[in-house]
C-alpha cells in the first residue's frame, strides 16, 4: 500500500469492509507511511463497509465527484456520506465460508444448508445481517428486487452494480429487471474476485446501489 500511494503520488483507496478483513487498517498504515516519506502527499482510504460491487460503486462515485470539480475535503465528506447510505445485498448458494470465518452463526448456517434455504443477506455498517430468505434459484431475482423496493429510496438515474461468482445469467436477468422496475440510470455487471469470491462462493450474487 505504501508503494502504491507513492507510485500514484497520492490518491484514494477503497477496501472491502473493515469487519470482513484487516485490509482497511493495513491500507491506512500504508498511506501514513507514504505521507511520512513524501511531505504533502494527499490521500484517503475509504472503508466501503461492503465488498465487491460496493467497492466498485464507491470508486465510481469518487470518479464522478473528481470530475465535478470537488476539492479533496469536499470529496472525502461526500463519499463517506454516500458509503453510509449505500445498500448492499447478496444471495449465496453456499454460506460455509461465512460460517467458518465467524461471519454467520453456525446454527443459521446449518439450517440454510440442511433446509436448502438461500439467505438474503445485507451489509449493515460493515457487518452482515439476515434480511430474508428464498427457496429456489428461479425466485432469487424477484426476492432481491423486492428487497430493493423495501429500502424506499429514489433510484431513478442512480447506478446499480452487480457482481457474481460464475452466475452471469442471473446477474443479467437481475440487471434488466431492476432497470425496468426502478429506473436505474446505469447497471454495471462484473465478476467477483479474490476475497469477495471466497465469501460469495460459486453462484453467489451481490448488488450495491
Amino acid at each position: 500500500w505504501k508503494n502504491a500511494f507513492l507510485k500514484a503520488g497520492g490518491g484514494f483507496a477503497v477496501t472491502i469492509s473493515g469487519k470482513l478483513s484487516g485490509m482497511y487498517q493495513v491500507a491506512k498504515i500504508g498511506l501514513e507511511m507514504a505521507q511520512k516519506e513524501v511531505q504533502g502527499l494527499i490521500g484517503h482510504v475509504f472503508d466501503s463497509k461492503s465488498a465487491a460491487c460496493g467497492e466498485v460503486l464507491v470508486a465510481v462515485k469518487i470518479r464522478q465527484w473528481i470530475e465535478s470539480g470537488l476539492n479533496f475535503e469536499e470529496l472525502v465528506q461526500k463519499v463517506e456520506q454516500f458509503v453510509d447510505k449505500m445498500k448492499t445485498f447478496f444471495v449465496l448458494d453456499d454460506v460455509s465460508n461465512l460460517v467458518k470465518n465467524g461471519r454467520m452463526g453456525k446454527i443459521t448456517g446449518t439450517l440454510v444448508s440442511v433446509l436448502g434455504i438461500k439467505p438474503v443477506l445485507g451489509a449493515k455498517d460493515g457487518d452482515i445481517e439476515l434480511y430474508g430468505k428464498v427457496r429456489g434459484v428461479s425466485n432469487i431475482a424477484g426476492k432481491l428486487l423486492d428487497t430493493i423496493a423495501e429500502c424506499g429510496r429514489k433510484l431513478k438515474g442512480e447506478e446499480l452494480v452487480i457482481t457474481h461468482c460464475n452466475n452471469l445469467k442471473l446477474a443479467k436477468e437481475l440487471g434488466e429487471r431492476a432497470k425496468a422496475r426502478f429506473g436505474f440510470g446505469k447497471v454495471i455487471i462484473l465478476p467477483t474476485g479474490g476475497l469477495s469470491s471466497f465469501y460469495a462462493c460459486n453462484k453467489g450474487i451481490i448488488i450495491s446501489f
